[in-house]
This record gives structure tokens, C-alpha cells and sequence, in this order.
């Protein structure tokens, strides 16, 4: 299988809104979360899903977080609805930290890899 490959700033959605109420953004600076789901739902489940697609559920179903990107907890639920299982393996911000914590969640995100299995990192430049 190939898998789908998306671009958040694509012109056919990443100027689309994908704002919370009380901010103005768009699905290329903000839509990364829902861009990564939507290549894993069209890779495994429905082809005709793209980021606008995704942003539009996350939207309706409150996941947008204001002033930020998207709620972690929007890919599990996400996903569900496609039938699709998903582990989340932290549930915070691990930027810019060296934590053991941190560390056991590249670990997890490393092995989740190795077997053959998806994996969504929410990271700032040079994570990895």
C-alpha cells in the first residue's frame, strides 16, 4: 500500500477556516492534527477524505482549540469513527523536554513504527 500523502498548506484546503469561536486561522497554520488523521482515515478507510474534510469534523465536534491547533484527544475519537484503533502515548506537550516521560514516548512512537504501525508525533523543528 502507498500511503496518502497531504500537505496542511495545500491550495485546494489550506486556506479554508479552521478557526475556534473568538480566533481567525486557517487549516495551514493550524491544521496539522487534522491533515495527519485525514491521511491515515484515506490511506486505511475512505479515499475521498483530505484535510478539509477532517478539520470540518474536528470543528463540529469542538476539537479546535483556540489560539492553538488541535485538542490531542481529537485523533483517538477521530479515528474511531472510522473504526480505526489508536493508542495515545502522552498527554501533554513534550516539546523542548528530556524527560524520561519524554523519552518513553519516542520509545513507544519508535516501536509502534517498527511494527508496522502508524504513528502521529505532534513536534517542533529537529524533534527527530
Amino acid at each position: 500500500m502507498i500511503p496518502v500523502s497531504y500537505l496542511q498548506y495545500d491550495n485546494r484546503w489550506g486556506g479554508n477556516d479552521y478557526s475556534a469561536p473568538g480566533e481567525k486561522t486557517t487549516i495551514a497554520k493550524a491544521g496539522c492534527g487534522p491533515s495527519c488523521v485525514a491521511m491515515i482515515i484515506a490511506s486505511l478507510v475512505d479515499a475521498s477524505v483530505t484535510p478539509a474534510e477532517a478539520c470540518a469534523w474536528s470543528l463540529a465536534h469542538g476539537y479546535k482549540a483556540l489560539k492553538q491547533g488541535t485538542y490531542y484527544s481529537y485523533i483517538n475519537a477521530h479515528l474511531g469513527e472510522y473504526g480505526i484503533k489508536s493508542t495515545r502515548v502522552n498527554g501533554s506537550s513534550l516539546y523542548k523536554s528530556a524527560s524520561q516521560s519524554t523519552k518513553n514516548a519516542h520509545a513507544k512512537a519508535l516501536d509502534a513504527i517498527k511494527n508496522g504501525n502508524w504513528a502521529i508525533a505532534c513536534m517542533g523543528p529537529g524533534t527527530w
